[in-house]
């Protein structure tokens, strides 16, 4: 899997766990439009790039345990499009 396939439900992912409006594993699945295994998947890939998210059962969300900023970087030829969230 590529994170890149993924861009819309990472905008979503971001906001709401910089929010803490994840809800459980299931409804933040739920909300991206994904299963619960895509959103592991994603989660462990987030991880693998120093994206440190983890999990509070007392608040049932996701959280950052430091500020992350979202963006993305399309190159099109000589063109570069910056995508900064």
């Amino acid at each position: 899997m590529k994170l890149i396939d993924y861009y819309p439900q990472l905008q979503k992912l971001h906001t709401l766990i910089r929010l803490g409006q994840t809800g459980t594993p299931k409804q933040f699945a739920q909300k991206l439009n994904i299963s619960r295994a895509e959103l592991y998947m994603i989660i462990d890939e987030l991880r693998e790039l120093d994206i440190p998210v983890q999990y509070s059962k007392k608040y049932n969300t996701f959280y950052y345990e430091k500020e992350i900023n979202l963006g993305a970087k399309f190159t099109f030829g000589n063109n570069d499009l910056l995508i900064n969230n």
